[in-house]
């Protein structure tokens, strides 16, 4: 005896699966701990709340490291001696570098420091917003109160910077780095172009 057909396909029913969440594109972000830019990230971070510079923006501020980082110093006597004297300096970047873009109307792609300072202000945020359990920000608040200690010649509170550079996995860096500016005698500076490529291993 045949039966109707009901118009179904044949067989049971499938099971219905869950969707699968969807997948970020690209590699997954690097650690910040693991990152060859994370001593000037740290530094850049200490920058943003020493009370020294509260005057400057989070953009003016990693727009200035960008330009110290990635450009090259213009050759120019009033340069020269524009640094000197302590004063504003210029910088420039080759073409080929740049990631400026012309005819582009937006802040980030007028100027060729841009991007790469909105780069760094972007990875600083993501640290600083992360959960409150995440690696990145922890190694992020250890290394930017311990620059704050050694920027500002704390002698008392070296212990905290050693203890804060130790939980962080830098005690290496810190011993190398750090320490020497610590204890470095009264009224000495040290300009950002010596520091630069303390901040940078490997730069060239």
């Amino acid at each position: 005896m045949a039966t109707k057909r009901t118009g179904k396909p044949r067989g049971r029913p499938r099971k219905a699966k869950a969707p699968k969440p969807p997948r970020s594109r690209g590699r997954p972000p690097r650690p910040l701990a693991d990152r060859p830019d994370r001593y000037l990230l740290a530094f850049v971070q200490a920058a943003l709340e020493c009370p020294r510079l509260s005057h400057m923006s989070e953009r003016g501020l990693t727009v200035m490291f960008a330009g110290i980082r990635f450009g090259r110093l213009i050759l120019e006597p009033e340069n020269i001696e524009a640094i000197e004297r302590g004063e504003p300096f210029r910088v420039g970047m080759e073409e080929r570098e740049s990631r400026a873009a012309k005819n582009h109307f937006g802040w980030r792609h007028n100027n060729a420091f841009h991007p790469r300072g909105d780069d760094i202000a972007r990875v600083l945020r993501g640290a600083r917003n992360a959960s409150p359990m995440d690696r990145d920000r922890h190694w992020l608040a250890r290394m930017t109160r311990a620059w704050l200690i050694c920027m500002d010649r704390l002698t008392e509170d070296a212990w905290l910077a050693r203890e804060l550079a130790a939980f962080a996995g830098e005690s290496s860096y810190f011993s190398r780095v750090m320490e020497p500016l610590l204890e470095r005698p009264e009224g000495t500076t040290v300009s950002l172009f010596e520091l630069l490529p303390l901040l940078t291993p490997g730069r060239t």
